[in-house]
């Protein structure tokens, strides 16, 4: 058997996430900047609200790059923002550097986000792929977990062998892949722009991706359970390994933990949630209900083993329903809008600019108190998940009502 490089967009992306989604960095996170780095805890919670600003910040500029320039145009200098990204995290062990590799990992993220799904949802119209389209989405979201799978386990091997800034410096090799993968992207058929009329097409993008947002009710709840349930997730997933070091877990876990929650975890309530439940509105409301309930015991549990189980099963469950729920939000996106990119962009910078509350938030909570932090952001989660399931009127949320 021989392995062949993918002939068509749909797979190139599936590769393209695939390599993105080896952030070594994630297995050794808080290690990395508390032991490596020499900062407190508080310190590289402030670090990751920083990443967040950022990322609200740049979400829209970028987003609208992605619907005038093009999708791949965007991936390709969103790859190369990335592995600069990299380059400053392994340079200089000093919280200066630290800070200008988020803004520059902000930055990739930022030309990725949005563009990478709306290729891949305009490559499927135009390949006409018989695959169910909520499937392909939801490959295409798992190709990139499934890169955290092995990318998180991995770092907690090599931290072994060598140090954690050699660790990290790994991360160049499936970056570089990525970069050579977004260049041979074919870009879907697009208007061309003349440039004295880019300001123009700049503001007008924008206009009209709000103006969407306002006027679809349904997408305005889902965007808005997205925005709340994923940045809590995320705020846990750093918030975790901060416990689990309170608890003296040796950081050769913390990679196998991530393993777990992105992997194994999200998988299982993918088939388990997700294959069984006739409505997806019901799978969108316990898939953040569990998170949530999970994410609550970790302040009064202190048993290493029962707070491992938890994060991969509680906060798995909660990374499985991305891919379901993104695809839902295109289907209120109309399948001519020229806006997908900005649209999905407006989102993510909603979800960001929760997160930078979120990570700040939770840093200064756990100097004082670390389970009321996982009170906290299992309350939230409770709410918008209660919040979804009693506003929303779809069940089919795979069916677009216009």
């Amino acid at each position: 058997m021989t392995l062949q490089w993918p002939k068509t967009n749909i797979g190139k992306l599936y590769a393209y996430q695939f390599c993105t989604g080896l952030h070594l960095i994630t297995g050794v996170l808080v290690p990395f900047f508390t032991e490596y780095g020499g900062m407190s805890f508080a310190k590289t919670m402030m670090l990751q609200g920083w990443f967040f600003f950022w990322l609200l910040m740049l979400e829209i500029p970028t987003g609208i790059v992605a619907d005038v320039q093009g999708r791949c145009f965007s991936l390709v200098v969103g790859s190369i923002a990335f592995l600069c990204g990299i380059t400053a995290f392994v340079s200089i062990a000093h919280w200066s550097v630290f800070f200008l590799g988020m803004f520059l990992w902000a930055l990739g993220l930022a030309f990725v986000s949005g563009a990478d799904e709306s290729l891949m949802y305009e490559s499927m119209m135009q390949e006409g792929s018989q695959v169910q389209k909520d499937r392909v989405m939801s490959r295409f979201v798992s190709f990139h977990f499934v890169g955290w799978t092995i990318g998180a386990p991995l770092a907690s091997i090599l931290t072994n062998w060598i140090a954690l800034r050699d660790v990290v410096a790994c991360m160049f090799i499936p970056f570089g892949v990525a970069l050579l993968i977004a260049c041979t992207l074919r870009e879907p058929p697009r208007k061309k722009v003349s440039y004295r009329r880019m300001g123009a097409v700049y503001r007008g993008t924008l206009s009209a991706a709000w103006n969407h947002i306002c006027a679809t009710r349904s997408l305005r709840l889902l965007g808005i359970n997205q925005i709340v349930v994923g940045s809590m997730l995320f705020v846990a997933m750093w918030t975790h390994q901060r416990l689990m070091q309170t608890l003296f877990v040796p950081t050769a876990w913390f990679g196998l933990v991530q393993t777990g929650i992105l992997g194994f975890g999200s998988l299982i309530a993918f088939f388990a949630l997700h294959r069984v439940l006739s409505s997806q509105r019901d799978y969108l409301f316990l898939s953040a209900c569990v998170p949530a309930i999970s994410i609550g015991m970790f302040g009064f549990v202190a048993s290493p083993p029962l707070v491992m189980f938890l994060a991969v099963y509680g906060i798995g469950i909660g990374f499985a329903r991305f891919g379901p729920i993104i695809h839902a939000l295109h289907q209120f996106v109309p399948l001519s809008s020229q806006e997908r990119a900005t649209t999905m962009s407006l989102l993510n910078m909603g979800r960001s600019a929760v997160s930078v509350v979120g990570m700040i938030g939770a840093g200064m909570i756990a100097q004082w108190s670390l389970a009321a932090t996982f009170y906290l952001i299992g309350l939230v989660m409770a709410i918008a998940a209660v919040a979804l399931a009693v506003l929303l009127k779809e069940k089919n949320l795979y069916v677009n009502p216009s």
